[in-house]
């Protein structure tokens, strides 16, 4: 049962270390048909061992591509740069570039959790308090206002206040929670597009990252000898988006009815109007490839300037949070008491 159970992907951190070694060995003249096997033999104590034995035979009869597709485990983006750059002819150069994309990608995994460990923390450690509260504390606060002659409403605020905390935050554990597994699933586009509407700065992040695998792809292809309109073709399939795959695909059906490159391009809004010049020039001087490995560079700093930014972020949002959540309850329970005071004045 167990082989019929489609795997989960490679943690990022794996793909990145399968990648460099991969590329070791076309460095080393090795082909990958007879280093593959050696290769995978390292997996033999992994939960994918099973998988990597069938890459390693796959790759004796075919393209390392359609390997990896068929193993189930790697990202749809890496397969398709795989397969780039084995029809280029810069196999060893794509698959260094996507382990220095994966190794960043583990990089931004382990300040996301880092990031939210303490937040996490003190907001379960917050919900344990207020229940408490609600349960155990409150109670006896409703009873005093009520025996000082205070409404129901008046007395019992806190303890509103309290429920009403407790609900917010299992809401949100919920939420995220839905939102990591959908992410895993087959609706992580439709995910990310939700979330990029509803965040800009997220929705910023996404459009780099977009412009930088759209760079990255059409300078290969272009330093590989393919035409504009096969690149753009190629590229399509490593958009990260329903949206960004459109935009590649009116880049191409613009260019196919008469419009430049430059102009096809300035007219997705992937790149910023500077860039877009920088596009101008290339485009004119016939150093297009070059013009676009720059913008992949350009575009690849702006998107782990913009993750570091939305990391940056949690903790004192989290903290933002719990302050006015305490803040209420605080509240809550001091007010009531202060019209005692002030009716005993």
């Amino acid at each position: 049962m167990s082989d019929t159970k489609k795997p989960p992907l490679l943690p990022p951190v794996e793909v990145a270390l399968f990648y460099e070694q991969a590329a070791m060995l076309l460095s080393a003249g090795i082909p990958l048909s007879d280093g593959m096997e050696t290769l995978c033999a390292g997996y033999g104590d992994s939960p994918f061992a099973r998988v990597f034995e069938r890459i390693a035979n796959r790759v004796k009869i075919s393209k390392l591509h359609s390997a990896l597709s068929e193993a189930g485990v790697f990202p749809p983006y890496m397969t398709s740069m795989v397969r780039i750059g084995e029809r280029t002819g810069r196999l060893e150069e794509v698959l260094r570039m996507l382990s220095r994309y994966y190794t960043w990608e583990s990089e931004i995994g382990k300040a996301i959790q880092n990031a939210v460990i303490y937040p996490a923390v003190l907001i379960l450690m917050l919900a344990a308090v207020v229940g408490v509260l609600v349960a155990t504390v409150l109670p006896v606060f409703d009873r005093v206002y009520a025996g000082l002659g205070l409404s129901a409403s008046q007395a019992g605020g806190a303890a509103i206040v309290g429920r009403v905390t407790l609900l917010v935050i299992g809401a949100a554990l919920v939420f995220a929670i839905v939102i990591l597994l959908l992410l895993r699933t087959n609706a992580r586009e439709r995910v990310l597009a939700l979330l990029s509407r509803t965040f800009p700065p997220f929705g910023r992040v996404m459009r780099y990252l977009a412009a930088a695998r759209f760079s990255s792809a059409i300078a290969i292809m272009l330093n590989g000898g393919y035409d504009i309109d096969e690149a753009l073709r190629l590229s399509t399939d490593v958009a990260p988006d329903a949206r960004a795959r459109a935009a590649t695909q009116a880049c191409r059906e613009s260019m196919q009815q008469g419009a430049g490159f430059a102009q096809a391009v300035a007219a997705l809004g992937f790149f910023d109007p500077l860039h877009n010049k920088m596009l101008v020039v290339g485009e004119t001087t016939g150093r297009l490839d070059s013009a676009m490995e720059k913008l992949a560079s350009v575009y690849q700093t702006e998107a782990d300037q913009g993750v570091y930014y939305l990391v940056s972020l949690i903790e004192p949002l989290l903290v933002a949070l719990l302050s006015i959540v305490i803040g209420g309850i605080l509240l809550s329970v001091m007010l009531p008491m202060l019209n005692v005071l002030s009716a005993m004045l």
